[in-house]
C-alpha cells in the first residue's frame, strides 16, 4: 500500500509533466489560459533555440560520449581536486545535448553536481549575471553556446571545449518558481526534476535576456 506522502508527490510529478508538455504543444494557448507563467516558461518552444550539430552524431559517437561520461562521474565520487574531471564531463554533457541524446538520468540534481565544482558554488548561490573562465582558457575564442540547464549556458570554442560558463541568476530563479506553481519544490531537489530542463531551458547566445 503507498504512502498518502508518496501517492501525493507522484500525482504532483505527473501533473508537472502534464503542465510542460502542454506548454510545448502550444505555448501561446498555454500563456493565454495562464498568464501568470508569463515571464516564468519561455515564449516559445526552447528547443526551436538549441544550437545544434549540423549533423549528428554517429552511434558509435553517441556510445564513447555516454560511457565516457558515466565513466566520469563515477570518478568524480572519489576525486580530490574534481574540477578537471567535472569539465570534461561538462564538455560531453553539450555535446549530447546538442545531439538530443543526453541519457535521462543526468537530471537537474546531476548537472548542478558537476557544475559545482567548476563555478566553486552552486548555479543558485549567484546574485548577479556572471561568466566563469576557465583557468587557461582565456585567449581561446568562444564559437558556440549550450545550456546546461535553465540558467546556465556553456560556452564552448571551435573544439567543443568548455571556455567559460555563464550563469544567469533571474532565469535559475525561474525555473523553482514553476516548479512551486504546480508543488512540487517543496523538497530540496525533487526527482521531477528528471530532464524537464528540457523545457524549461531557455538558450541566449549572451545569458542576459
Amino acid at each position: 500500500m503507498k504512502r498518502a506522502g508518496s501517492m501525493r508527490e507522484s500525482t504532483e510529478k505527473r501533473a508537472f509533466e502534464i503542465i510542460l508538455a502542454k506548454y510545448e504543444a502550444d505555448p501561446e494557448g498555454f500563456l493565454k489560459y495562464l498568464p501568470e507563467l508569463t515571464g516564468i516558461v519561455d515564449a516559445s518552444s526552447p528547443g526551436a533555440h538549441v544550437t545544434r550539430s549540423p549533423f549528428g552524431l554517429t552511434e558509435r559517437e553517441r556510445k564513447h560520449h555516454v560511457e565516457s561520461l558515466e565513466s566520469i562521474v563515477a570518478k568524480l565520487q572519489s576525486d580530490k581536486d574534481k574540477q578537471p574531471d567535472a569539465i570534461r564531463a561538462l564538455q560531453h554533457c553539450a555535446t549530447l545535448i546538442q545531439d538530443d541524446s543526453l541519457p535521462a538520468e543526468y537530471d537537474h540534481v546531476t548537472l548542478v553536481a558537476l557544475l559545482k565544482p567548476v563555478l566553486g558554488k552552486s548555479p543558485g548561490s549567484f546574485k548577479a549575471i556572471s561568466t566563469v573562465t576557465i583557468n587557461g582558457a582565456e585567449q581561446r575564442e568562444v564559437i558556440n553556446h549550450v545550456s546546461l540547464i535553465r540558467g546556465v549556458v556553456l560556452n564552448l570554442d571551435r573544439n567543443a571545449q568548455v571556455v567559460s560558463i555563464t550563469v544567469t541568476p533571474r532565469k535559475v530563479r525561474e525555473r523553482r518558481k514553476l516548479l512551486e506553481i504546480v508543488g512540487v519544490a517543496r523538497d530540496s531537489e525533487p526527482d521531477v526534476a528528471l530532464r524537464h530542463d528540457a523545457y524549461l531551458t531557455e538558450v541566449d547566445a549572451h545569458a542576459t535576456a
